[in-house]
């Protein structure tokens, strides 16, 4: 799949590299632990909505983060996607349900 199918699920708030391949999800609030154990061309979704899980999706080379729980983010943080190309999605859902709604 491509970031360009997440746009059909979830609400996109920066699309970039629509084109670029996601193969695997990874679920985690704790962008430490996603840097140590995120795989590249992974979806990453977390309920935290800060600078730092841009940074963090940066440092790993993730090309999308998923915010979950309807936590929207602040918009220095839409800012932060897309000034570092990373895609960035909001999901009413709880962080299980919506790394079900993406079909790998």
């Amino acid at each position: 799949m491509t970031i360009k199918d997440l746009e059909k699920s979830f609400v996109c708030l920066n699309s970039s590299g629509t084109g670029r391949s996601i193969s695997n999800i990874y679920c985690c609030d704790l962008a430490s632990n996603t840097l140590g154990k995120i795989k590249p061309d992974s979806v990453w979704i977390t309920v935290i909505p800060s600078e730092n899980t841009i940074a963090a999706a940066v440092a790993a080379d993730i090309p999308a983060v998923i915010i979950s729980e309807n936590n929207t983010p602040p918009q220095s943080v839409i800012q932060d996607a897309k000034k570092y190309d990373v895609s960035l999605f909001l999901s009413e859902l709880p962080t299980y349900e919506t790394a079900l709604k993406i079909p790998l």
